[in-house]
């Protein structure tokens, strides 16, 4: 409680120093929570006006990385100021904005699909050799993979061979190489899909995963007191940035 109070001040301590012309002596930080895959696709371009401005004024940023399904635990905690989740209801003292859907997919690389699924991109995984196919896997807290497994053929909790990649881009770079099935958003594998370096497996099965934008309340907005305008500028930032980039 202690901390989330703390962070709170701060932020609105830095936008009174803002209004006020001045420049902070340190520079203070705005921690939020975002989604590794978020980041490596629609995050950074939506901020990216903000931050080139801070460089002017002093703003910092902090990112913090963590599973969609787990960044609403640091919100919780106090120890960011907002978080992008799949949570959609609001938590305690929090408002939430609805962002977007992001669209999963299953890809692997062409040599992949001719060496384990028979050259078949749309048919070769199936049921009866789902489990012995490898999946690429981001962390123990990654279950997309099981979900889209769950989702094509109908098996409840599904077990499968799992190689651990845990970085957004390496995790690509792996599927290119052939190191197996990877389940990654479809934003951000479009371009090596066009160009033949990955394959869709089975299309007609996708993942909708919702986004939502989770912010402190920094005080009574009826009763007039200062609100951290930082934190409204870079929620606004990313709603914007997601409805241009995520489904709807």
């Amino acid at each position: 409680m202690l901390l989330r109070f703390a962070r709170q001040l701060q932020a609105m301590r830095a936008d009174v120093a803002r209004e006020l012309g001045e420049r902070a002596r340190t520079q203070a930080r705005l921690p939020i929570a975002i989604n590794a895959d978020s980041l490596a696709t629609w995050v950074l371009p939506a901020l990216d006006p903000l931050v080139q401005q801070g460089l002017r004024d002093g703003f910092g940023l902090e990112l913090v990385v963590d599973d969609q399904d787990f960044t609403h635990e640091w919100l919780r905690q106090g120890q960011v100021l907002g978080c992008v989740s799949t949570v959609p209801r609001a938590l305690r003292g929090c408002r939430v904005t609805p962002l977007g859907a992001m669209r999963y997919v299953a890809v692997a690389s062409p040599s992949f699909v001719r060496a384990a699924l028979g050259g078949d991109a749309a048919h070769g995984l199936h049921r009866a050799n789902f489990a012995t196919v490898p999946f690429l896997v981001f962390n123990r807290k990654d279950d997309m993979q099981t979900q889209w497994v769950a989702r094509a053929f109908g098996v409840r909790a599904p077990r499968l061979e799992e190689r651990f990649v845990p970085a957004s881009e390496a995790y690509v770079h792996a599927a290119a190489l052939g190191w197996g099935v990877g389940v990654v958003p479809e934003l951000q594998v479009r371009e090596r899909l066009a160009a033949g370096e990955l394959l869709q497996l089975r299309p007609e099965v996708t993942l909708e995963v919702a986004l939502h934008w989770h912010q402190w309340k920094l005080g009574d907005e009826a009763a007039g007191p200062a609100r951290a305008v930082r934190l409204d500028e870079v929620g606004a930032a990313l709603v914007d940035g997601a409805r241009r980039a995520l489904a709807p």
